[in-house]
């Protein structure tokens, strides 16, 4: 079933016609399970771009990886009280080892947004020189929510200690009834026979990104899998991810309640998991369902979900945010907020 809206089609195409992206898929998913529209256009390298292409998802990795944590504590392999360094005990004597689990889920942690691991070289050391990057970090004491991609960086070195396995062997099993074979993975192979879509810059200190390869720094220092950025998915994958947090909405999951903030009307912006609707009018958010929530990613992916209408809308493009030398891209902010207004109004009208 087709919603789009003349709009909806004319930003589609200036998207590509002015560059912001080469490759694009979206799809606007009912409750009841129907795909509304699953769109693509063509990338340069891998072809036409189907339901089954993959995009590297960024920070639309975390709300998988908070998934993955909220299921091991409900194994009790972990709880959301439990510290940082009863799973990393290097991390005993540093401020970073008194992080709880559930202010990493939350952002409430006192961690900073992210570090830098080129200028000094700590990257080469892979994920030994993250850590050690960890060790002396000092957190903030002002209590104050930042969005840390760090402290997923830890719940997914969290997630690994605790299952002693990879980090996406864990997902395989913990995620087990969501993921689709294929369409939900780190460092993909680059013979997937549905084709991989390249991220549109490149990094300045480590060259082009191909295909496969991910795009965040952090990540690719921990061999591309890490609980910040680094899974690999599908427009599919995304519309069956959507779709299963619907669901689990409508039977009140505390997992899932917990993860999107339902019930929580406090000032704060993140649930174990999801942003919240901001009401900032220069996000796109805003015109969206008060009730709504969902995640964003540096290379231009979207998932948001708006559980009174029962819709989920992902849109996955190779946009970086910012290009090569660290400046924000307005005018892909300016057509982000405009495709999910038209796509969500047109949603609205079915």
């Amino acid at each position: 079933m087709s919603f789009l809206s003349s709009e909806a089609t004319a930003l589609v195409d200036s998207g590509f016609q002015d560059e912001l992206y080469t490759g694009l898929a979206f799809s606007v998913t009912c409750r009841s399970g129907d795909v509304v529209q699953v769109q693509g256009t063509v990338e340069q390298e891998c072809g036409l771009v189907t339901s089954r292409t993959l995009f590297d998802l960024a920070s639309l990795t975390k709300p998988f990886i908070a998934l993955a944590v909220h299921r091991a504590v409900t194994l009790g392999v972990i709880s959301f009280d439990t510290l940082i360094s009863s799973c990393l005990p290097e991390l005993e004597l540093s401020s970073c080892g008194t992080c709880s689990i559930g202010d990493l889920l939350a952002h409430r942690s006192g961690l900073p947004a992210s570090f830098d691991l080129f200028t000094n070289g700590e990257w080469k050391e892979g994920r030994h020189g993250v850590l050690r990057k960890f060790s002396s970090l000092e957190l903030s004491s002002t209590g104050a929510e930042v969005y840390s991609c760090l402290g997923y960086v830890l719940l997914g070195f969290a997630l690994e200690r605790s299952f002693e396995i990879p980090l996406g062997e864990c997902l395989c099993i913990l995620l087990h009834d969501i993921i689709k074979p294929g369409e939900l993975t780190f460092v993909p192979s680059p013979t997937w026979p549905y084709g991989i879509v390249r991220s549109c810059h490149s990094r300045l200190r480590r060259g082009s990104t191909p295909p496969g390869v991910v795009h965040d720094g952090t990540a690719f220092a921990c061999g591309g899998v890490a609980g910040n950025a680094g899974l690999f998915a599908s427009i599919d994958q995304m519309r069956r991810f959507g779709l299963y947090i619907l669901d689990r909405l409508q039977l009140h999951d505390d997992a899932v309640m917990l993860m999107t903030g339902n019930g929580d009307h406090s000032a704060r912006k993140h649930g174990f998991g999801f942003m919240k609707r901001l009401t900032d009018p220069e996000h796109f958010s805003t015109k969206l369902g008060e009730n709504s929530f969902g995640h964003t990613g540096f290379t231009g992916s979207v998932l948001w979900i708006d559980p009174d209408l029962g819709i989920s809308i992902s849109v996955l493009t190779n946009r970086t945010l910012c290009d090569p030398d660290g400046v924000r891209v307005p005018s892909f902010f300016k057509w982000r907020k405009a495709i999910l207004e038209a796509l969500y109004d047109g949603a609205k009208s079915i």
